[in-house]
């Protein structure tokens, strides 16, 4: 385990249904959009998408494409 996916396990920010990789914390995304200063591609939006624990927990933003 790398020091960020440390890091990141000790504050809580990985989601509980990781288990071969480190997913992040819906609540952790949700923060994120919150201090975005534009819109994200699609490219940028599907990253996000592979990188999140629970998709259906998450409050996605009005701009968000991918469904």
């Amino acid at each position: 385990m790398t020091s960020i996916t440390q890091n990141l396990h000790a504050l809580g920010l990985v989601s509980t249904r990781a288990r071969t990789r480190t997913l992040l914390d819906p609540a952790l995304v949700e923060a994120a959009f919150a201090h975005l200063d534009r819109v994200l591609t699609r490219d940028e939006q599907e990253i996000i998408l592979r990188a999140v624990g629970d998709r259906s927990k998450v409050n996605w933003p009005d701009w968000w494409q991918i469904r």
